[in-house]
């Protein structure tokens, strides 16, 4: 991944990263108030949610379980087949949430 400086890389910003912040904060907080008691399980679909995922499991304020999911459509091609597939699944038997 070639890193670069913003003023290189983005025409301009849509949220700060204090408003996103604010918002995955509030998120967690409605997830936890919502699952009460139950005990979740964040999945994350990998690579491209790993940031939001983290944040967002770091703001849940009750015992989570974190998993990982990897999908793909291209297969051995460099184009999308358009059928999504599942790489790694997890097992289903707890709430589940899903951070694509």
């Amino acid at each position: 991944m070639l890193i670069r400086t913003p003023e290189q890389d983005i025409e301009r910003v849509l949220f700060t990263e204090k408003a996103i912040a604010a918002r995955v904060e509030q998120l967690g907080a409605d997830l936890t108030a919502k699952l009460g008691d139950k005990r979740p399980v964040l999945v994350c679909v990998l690579k491209g949610a790993s940031f939001f995922y983290i944040d967002l499991c770091r703001c849940m304020n009750c015992a989570i379980d974190m998993d990982f999911i990897a999908v793909s459509s291209y297969g051995a091609s460099a184009q999308s087949t358009g059928v999504v597939r599942l790489i790694f699944a997890p097992i289903m038997s707890s709430p589940y949430i899903f951070v694509p």
